[in-house]
């Protein structure tokens, strides 16, 4: 014969809590649990600050509980409470909490930030986030400026440290040499003070001859070579050429080579099928639609299974399915991936689903375009976000 419990309304209380506490340090929390009066064990109590779960405990036999744990980073600073529940409602003990006072001191913050140019239109950031002692901060977002612009949000690891590769395509040069201010942000809120680094960096840009005057320059230099005239070279910055090297130049250039017309035109035949890249042209390539080379009907695990034979494919599979899923909600006619983010932009996804997206698009820069190896974290990290977007 089946009998009916009936359920009981527990109490809980909190004994022992820190009147103030600050991120990383350590907090104890103590109390009790009971029923009808009794101490209840075995149950379940979970604590929470500011909504950020700290850790879930469970009371002895005498239905006493404690948990120590650290105060993380996302908790509001000021005054605030410790929430202590009993996370359940189906059993023969009803669900309750209670609460108990607890100022949350900030903490400064203390960021770096070393920005290279990686020679691939791209810049190599590093940097790391830290309390005023030092210690690590992970699992921080780091926006990341170029001028003027966000072009990246980084997250910190274990020990603080962020790195990536965010793109320079919006940088034109302003002529041979080009000085950009990066700016490393951590503005989360939480407990933890804002900061900031900057870096200034100088983008170098090969100036090329062309025309006429690089024909002249090739054909003369290996003449010079052939015959062992050696010469001091004349230190110009970007190039070097020898004395004897410039003046052979700025004789044909007015008008002694007449006599070499055919040998010129010659040598003009044999380059038109290969101008020399510019900037330009470089920036055309890496902002061109790609080529649908990987199939959009492998599933994320099966991407994750190539992390570790092939990471940086993992990555470019998974930005692919992503792509995939979202391309009925965005323009049709955005081809490359950057113009593919534009087009979410504006398309009503939220702002943690660009965030997301935005990551993911610096990833699959990464692996498309940069000769850097992509790390298998780097890779599970891709797979992970890839996540967010398939149901």
């Amino acid at each position: 014969m089946p009998v009916a419990l009936e359920q009981v309304e527990p109490t809980i209380e909190v004994t022992d809590s820190p009147e103030e506490v600050a991120f990383g340090e350590e907090m104890t929390v103590r109390g009790s649990v009971a029923a009808d009066g009794t101490g209840a064990g075995d149950v379940p109590v979970a604590v929470e600050v500011d909504g950020q779960h700290l850790g879930t405990t469970t009371t002895d036999a005498n239905g006493a509980y404690e948990l120590t744990t650290t105060l993380p980073a996302e908790a509001a600073s000021g005054d605030n409470t410790v929430d202590v529940t009993i996370p359940v409602g189906d059993r023969a003990l009803a669900g309750t909490s209670t609460s108990a006072p607890i100022t949350v001191a900030e903490t400064d913050s203390a960021l770096t930030l070393n920005a290279q140019p990686t020679g691939e239109n791209n810049l190599e950031v590093t940097g790391r986030l830290t309390t005023a002692n030092g210690e690590g901060i992970n699992g921080q977002p780091i926006t990341v400026r170029v001028g003027g612009s966000s072009v990246a949000t980084l997250e910190t690891a274990d020990d603080g440290a962020y790195e990536g590769e965010v793109p320079l395509d919006q940088i034109e040069g302003t002529g041979e040499r080009t000085d950009v201010e990066v700016v490393a942000v951590y503005n989360d809120g939480g407990n933890v003070r804002n900061s900031q680094a900057t870096a200034e960096v100088t983008i170098d840009e090969e100036a090329e001859p062309d025309g006429l005057i690089a024909i002249l320059g090739v054909v003369f230099v290996s003449l010079l070579e052939l015959f062992g005239i050696h010469t001091p070279d004349i230190d110009l910055g970007e190039q070097s050429f020898g004395l004897v090297h410039w003046l052979v130049l700025l004789a044909f250039a007015i008008g002694l080579p007449i006599s070499s017309y055919p040998l010129v035109r010659y040598f003009e035949s044999d380059d038109d099928d290969d101008e020399p890249e510019t900037e330009d042209t470089e920036r055309a390539r890496d902002t061109a639609p790609q080529p649908d080379d990987e199939p959009v009907n492998i599933s994320l695990d099966e991407a994750r299974t190539l992390i570790e034979g092939d990471p940086k494919r993992a990555v470019k599979l998974a930005y692919t399915i992503v792509r995939a899923e979202l391309a009925e909600h965005t323009d049709e006619t955005a081809r490359t991936h950057r113009e593919f983010y534009q087009a979410c932009q504006s398309n009503g996804f939220s702002n943690e689903e660009l965030a997301a997206l935005e990551t993911l698009t610096d990833q699959y820069e990464h692996a498309a375009f940069a000769e850097r190896p992509v790390s298998t974290t780097k890779a599970e990290q891709a797979i992970d976000t890839a996540r967010q977007f398939i149901t």
